[in-house]
């Protein structure tokens, strides 16, 4: 079963797959929005880095 918070959300793995093909890493996670009855884990905010070589 697929749940999307949000129409048209992206889960996690598919997003970080997608940006680690584009060449970024991920830096840090930071909490977002959770079902308070279930603690479930709705929404998180990913940072991503890139370095480009010179």
């Amino acid at each position: 079963m697929r749940f999307y918070y949000y129409k048209y959300g992206t889960f996690y793995h598919e997003m970080k797959a997608k940006l680690m093909h584009l060449g970024f890493h991920l830096r840090a996670l930071e909490n977002g929005f959770y079902d308070k009855k279930t603690g479930e884990q709705l929404e998180v905010d990913g940072i991503f880095f890139k370095i480009n070589k010179i």
